[in-house]
């Protein structure tokens, strides 16, 4: 059975979600695991579960740093985690109501939300991050800029 593979790609440079990250694409592939392997239904039910409560605490972390940042696109990132969270609470319904949900389909589902949505939605974070660090880098040392003894003035560009 082929794994959703965690790759440096995947790095945001923030700490906290890429941990997240790696342990929703763990659970993710233990819930994989468990469907091709054929395990009991109580048990892919219980990862199911697991899956959904790790993605309501995921995605409120991932909020919750948004709005730290103030993060512009947070609005559509929200919108999309709560698309991702009925998708999940879908395949969650599907399985206790006994409906046929195929391994392929459900490999798709998450594959297509946890890689798609980091590499499309949660790198926004990451370049909106750089591009922040960017931008102050480039503020040192300019006319208006409060000297303070937190915020020297750059000497190496005359600035004060």
């Amino acid at each position: 059975m082929k794994k959703v593979e965690w790759t440096d790609s995947l790095n945001l440079g923030v700490k906290l979600i890429d941990e997240q990250h790696r342990e929703l694409i763990r659970i993710v592939n233990q819930l994989l695991q468990a469907i091709h392997d054929k395990d009991n239904e109580t048990t892919v039910k219980e990862i199911l579960g697991k899956l959904r409560e790790y993605t309501v605490f995921h995605f409120n972390a991932e909020e919750r740093f948004m709005n730290q940042i103030r993060y512009p696109g947070r609005g559509e990132q929200q919108q999309q985690h709560e698309r991702l969270k009925r998708k999940v609470k879908g395949f969650q319904h599907a399985c206790f109501h006994h409906e046929e949900v195929t391994f392929g389909e459900l490999k798709a589902m998450l594959s297509e939300w946890l890689l798609e949505h980091i590499l499309n939605y949660d790198m926004e974070i990451a370049n909106f991050l750089r591009e922040r660090e960017k931008e102050g880098d480039e503020s040192k040392g300019q006319p208006g800029r409060k000297q303070t003894e937190e915020n020297p003035p750059d000497v190496n560009k005359g600035g004060g």
